[in-house]
């Protein structure tokens, strides 16, 4: 959970998100489709007007999430049909797993900063 919740924060930060969707599938009937326990983080913008409608979206959309269904502040999110996809590459992976890596290195940084910073004061 300690972990959830960093990431939760980390995700808030880089993303600009308002707020998030936590969803943990543990089993068939709560949908979880791969399996082993995952928890979904989803970044929510008060302007994306889903509220709890998004559970209902997601549901129905699950296999048709086309370029109009979220939309980042300014920016739609295009999300490609499969068939459309192109694979990644272990290359392309890696670089956004370490730019990621390096990213959260950084915000952990800036937060023990400001714990010492305040434990001081």
């Amino acid at each position: 959970m300690s972990t959830l919740q960093l990431i939760h924060r980390f995700i808030e930060h880089e993303y600009k998100a308002d707020s998030l969707n936590l969803a943990i599938q543990d089993g068939v009937g709560a949908g979880q489709s791969v399996p082993h326990l995952h928890c979904h983080i989803i970044p929510r913008y008060s302007k994306d007007g889903f509220g709890d409608g998004i559970y209902a979206l997601l549901e129905k959309n699950e296999m048709n999430l086309g370029p109009d269904f979220f939309k980042k502040v300014g920016k739609p999110m295009v999300v490609l049909q499969d068939d459309e996809r192109e694979p990644r590459t272990m290359e392309i992976m890696e670089k956004e797993a370490k730019l990621l890596s390096d990213h959260l290195e950084k915000f952990v940084k800036e937060i023990d900063t400001k714990q010492e910073s305040t434990c001081i004061a």
